[in-house]
């Protein structure tokens, strides 16, 4: 009987030929398909980022066409609007965290001249590469901008002359801090004029 010798590993037989079988490559061969939910996981950044803007900007179109009115002044005073925020920051802060976070937020670096835990700007920018943190950085703004705008509204309710507030709340929602310097500004001019003209009748 004639003994017949078994091909070598990685190849097969295909009508009496062996054919080599081809080799998957390392990256290939441990390449493993991502579960749903860190799919999931990865796309909650921009699915919060995209409701906390979603709901802002109609807020600030409120703002601007009724600024007095009572809906607007019970929207800004509940404590839902400021506690959903909070709550979106909090979601997109712990999906941003990690190992290194603090590490890169307050290093401590004995080779430059700053206190040690000083934020350095080169660490702080790696840091918002992440989606997730300049989401988190984006609600953020989002939220200290509109509690600007609504200290400008209830200030301007107070001051005599009235103060406009249209061109404030539009830098409030595009420029945050600078919507402070606007309505100060405002109030300055406008009681300047009032003297003035309380000056020319006298």
């Amino acid at each position: 009987m004639r003994l017949l010798a078994r091909p070598p590993a990685g190849l097969r037989c295909r009508g009496g030929t062996p054919r080599r079988q081809p080799r998957l490559g390392p990256a290939r061969r441990h390449q493993r398909p991502r579960p749903a939910t860190a799919l999931q996981l990865a796309a909650l950044p921009e699915t919060l980022f995209s409701v906390a803007t979603a709901a802002v900007v109609p807020l600030y179109a409120l703002l601007l066409a009724r600024p007095h009115a009572r809906c607007t002044r019970r929207l800004l005073a509940s404590d839902a609007l400021w506690l959903g925020l909070s709550a979106l920051y909090a979601t997109l802060l712990a999906l941003s965290w990690r190992a290194d976070t603090l590490a890169l937020a307050f290093p401590s670096d004995a080779t430059l001249p700053l206190p040690p835990a000083f934020p350095r700007l080169t660490q702080i920018a790696q840091l918002f590469e992440r989606p997730a943190a300049a989401a988190a950085y984006w609600v953020h703004l989002l939220a200290a901008d509109l509690f600007v705008a609504r200290w400008v509204l209830q200030d301007a309710r107070r001051s005599h002359p009235p103060t406009p507030t249209a061109h404030t709340l539009v830098a409030a929602l595009l420029f945050g801090p600078t919507a402070l310097l606007s309505h100060v500004v405002t109030k300055w001019v406008l009681r300047q004029r009032a003297g003035w003209g309380g000056r020319t009748k006298s």
